[in-house]
């Protein structure tokens, strides 16, 4: 169970006494592990690697699921603060969650111990050009999921538009003020989906699409699992949603009420990440994790039915397989029914790229989006009822930053802060200047 009650001097004085060089049976945990999973996958895992737990040791582990903040990003940048004070390890034994990008920014960094599992030459190197695990086994996918739009039906129907099926759905502009997005500097997920529509559409007009998206936005979201809950509430009529929270709505408010889709051939299926982190105190049991997750019986939890033999005890998880073997072996009871290395997109994702400009990426969105999201707003609410709409969205979602030049600073300057701080801030006032002679040429023209 997640401790999150737990005060940060209680979390160093047990990682210091993991770190000691204590006896096994002196020390409080067996297992420590930082994860973005909600407790319904934790609870799962837990119950089913505490079978094979106890088949060696004649007794259940002792897990404790550290409380390192919501989110992929939040936990990435608490993580990699704790390391710059204990580089030699911070007491924790797994990072079990999230995308690849910040598992590979872990191996660049030197923080993730390497494991070669037992079944490696059961799991496909790559899907759809995304690399399902590290040549140098680093860190592995544990499950795949896609990314979609999650919709509210009704409210749709009240306000006259049809259900969406592309990302550009969302760019309607009576969508106004119902559409929910996550912060990407917060959610792994949200950056994902920003990623993939940037290499569906390409760099120019995806981010039309992205800065559209924005302009209709209620709100920036800190986690994805927040803005599914408002779609199905009707907060929002729709938003981005990795394909889980989607499906996982649906199930619960019912197909009369929720909808998810996924953009034909405008997404991609991605790795749901596991590593072991550097200075694990818990190497040996880490390493029987790892092995159970990748394995078929940690594979089936994601997707057998909940009460089926081998399968998840009480909740459906909803993701999807690494393991080819395990859609044919339990077609009759899993629930996925999608096989992802059946699944075909009109684009090749570049992984690679994606990675090196995540944290770009990022600021160049709380730039232009973000912060001044009230100003995006007024020029968006001036540039609708404009006669040369057109001409104006075009300048309204102009870029102060080609691709290239963003890769450029992504892999030769953003971390250096003060670069970073500077280019951020041109690209604020590049964004309300913007906005603001936007927002003046569409009132000129409407009078």
């Amino acid at each position: 169970m997640r401790d999150a009650g737990l005060g940060a001097l209680l979390a160093f004085v047990l990682a210091a006494g993991a770190m000691c060089g204590c006896g096994r049976h002196t020390e409080p945990y067996d297992l420590v592990v930082i994860s973005p999973h909600d407790d319904t996958i934790t609870q799962e895992f837990e119950r089913g690697f505490a079978e094979v737990f106890k088949g060696v040791h004649g007794r259940k582990p002792k897990i404790w699921w550290q409380d390192f903040g919501a989110g992929t990003e939040a936990q990435m940048r608490t993580m990699l603060d704790r390391f710059s004070q204990r580089p030699e390890g911070i007491g924790v034994d797994l990072f079990f969650g999230g995308g690849i990008d910040p598992y590979k920014t872990l191996k660049a960094k030197g923080l993730l111990t390497p494991y070669r599992v037992k079944n490696v030459a059961d799991v496909p190197a790559e899907l759809l050009g995304v690399p399902l695990y590290d040549k140098e086994y680093h860190w592995y996918g544990t499950a795949l999921s896609s990314f979609g739009i999650l919709y509210n039906k009704v409210l749709l129907k009240k306000l006259g538009l049809p259900e969406p099926k592309t990302w550009e759905d969302m760019t309607e502009g009576r969508l106004m003020g119902y559409v929910g997005l996550a912060d990407p500097s917060r959610s792994g997920s949200a950056r994902a989906i920003y990623e993939i529509i940037l290499q569906a559409y390409g760099w120019e007009k995806g981010m039309e699409v992205i800065t559209l998206m924005a302009a209709n936005a209620n709100d920036f979201h800190p986690g994805s699992s927040s803005l599914a809950k408002d779609v199905a509430t009707g907060q929002v009529a729709m938003g981005p949603a990795i394909d889980f929270y989607g499906w996982t709505q649906v199930a619960e408010a019912g197909e009369d009420l929720l909808g998810f889709v996924l953009p034909e051939k405008l997404t991609v299926i991605t790795p749901d990440t596991i590593a072991i982190l550097k200075g694990a105190p818990h190497l040996e049991t880490a390493r029987m994790f790892v092995d159970f997750a990748m394995g078929e019986s940690g594979q089936k939890l994601w997707m057998l039915k909940a009460g089926a033999p081998g399968g998840p005890r009480k909740y459906n998880l909803l993701r999807m397989s690494v393991l080819p073997v395990i859609y044919e072996r339990y077609a009759d009871v899993s629930i996925r029914k999608l096989n992802p290395f059946k699944f075909t997109s009109s684009f090749t994702h570049d992984s690679e790229k994606g990675s090196a400009r995540r944290e770009v990426l990022a600021d160049l969105m709380k730039s232009l989006l973000m912060q001044p999201h009230p100003e995006l707003r007024a020029c968006w609410k001036a540039v609708q009822t404009a006669p040369n709409r057109n001409a104006l969205i075009r300048k309204m979602t102009k870029l102060p930053v080609s691709e290239s030049e963003a890769l450029e600073m992504a892999r030769t300057k953003w971390e250096d802060q003060v670069f970073r701080a500077q280019t951020t801030t041109d690209w604020v006032h590049f964004a309300l200047k913007k906005y603001e002679d936007v927002k003046d040429e569409a009132e000129a023209v409407g009078r």
